[in-house]
């Protein structure tokens, strides 16, 4: 079976490893371990185990229905299909091996059975510009978010009103917004000209400064309809909402640091996404609830640094 798939993941991941610090490897590896932990947990009774094995499916075909290398894929690759099966295997290896060890062992090959089928979609979500009223919602140097809600507007439309339709519903609206805030990290995996950059701001520090703020502003604009509707039905889930309001501000904050200390003109940031995954993950596992803040004060400086090569300080 082809493994040049598989290869340059392997090299990807080594990549991003090696920029990490000793202190973000064992904290990586704790999140890793503890998912794994959780995975085991489901496997073991019903219906949990159809739940995580329904969810392994739902994320890989996500991804295929989003990779950007697709048409290279099939045109480049003797047997595309098995190349793209054995990725998408091994790396959901972790996550559904653990189900070997528990009464429901058979999800296993159910789980690759429906997996493969999944290598069969060819079809992109379309990059054309659309939904062009959108520009006029949001202020035009948040070209992010005006860019990515064109491109996934039906998908995030339908989980934010499901969102505000099931507000009665307790937990069910945190975890929908934190599915949508999920989508809007990828619109930070697209680093913009440099012209386009320098129309905000001369000065690095300036340049964060405003993006965090007009992050966070978006972010509470959409996110407090939903969460007073959900106290209004469950006040208990108060304090909860308050902590994921400043859990999912510090990992979007992350996502601009990244995308910023990465930064080349007009460069597609895919590789960021791995880290990105995770701390987005940390937001709903309070053990891992310190890795967000982590996460912000290392790329904070190494943002800094990058863009002096653009944005020259005066």
């Amino acid at each position: 079976m082809p493994t040049t798939l598989l290869q340059i993941r392997t090299l990807q991941f080594r990549r991003e490893l090696k920029t990490l610090g000793l202190l973000h490897k064992a904290l990586f590896g704790m999140l890793f371990l503890t998912l794994v932990a959780i995975s085991h947990s489901n496997f073991q009774k019903q219906p949990n185990c159809w739940f995580a094995v329904t969810l392994l499916w739902v994320a890989a075909s996500f991804v295929q229905l989003y990779r950007p290398d697709k048409n290279f894929v099939y045109l480049h690759l003797a047997k595309p299909h098995q190349a793209i099966f054995l990725e998408y295997a091994v790396i959901s290896l972790p996550f559904i091996l653990p189900v070997l060890f528990s009464p429901n062992w058979f999800c296993l090959f159910i789980f690759l059975a429906g997996l493969f089928p999944i290598t069969y979609i060819r079809t992109t979500v379309s990059t054309q510009t659309r939904f062009i009223f959108i520009g006029k919602i949001f202020p035009a140097n948040t070209f992010e978010w005006i860019a990515g809600f064109r491109k996934n507007f039906p998908l995030l439309i339908l989980i934010y009103a499901l969102a505000l339709a099931f507000c009665w519903v307790k937990v069910l609206p945190l975890a929908l917004l934190w599915l949508f805030f999920g989508i809007v990290l990828n619109f930070y995996q697209q680093a913009e000209p440099l012209q386009l950059l320098r129309t905000i701001t001369g000065n690095p520090k300036d340049l964060l400064r405003k993006k965090i703020m007009q992050m966070v502003k978006l972010l509470l604009l959409l996110s407090l309809p939903v969460i007073l509707l959900q106290t209004i039905f469950h006040p208990w889930l108060g304090l909860a909402a308050l902590a994921f309001l400043l859990l999912q501000s510090c990992v979007l904050a992350f996502a601009i640091f990244l995308k910023y200390s990465t930064y080349e003109p007009n460069k597609t940031l895919n590789s960021n996404m791995l880290l990105v995954s995770f701390a987005q993950i940390s937001v709903v596992i309070p053990f891992f609830i310190l890795l967000p803040l982590a996460l912000i004060f290392r790329q904070y400086r190494r943002a800094l640094q990058n863009l002096t090569h653009y944005l020259p300080p005066c």
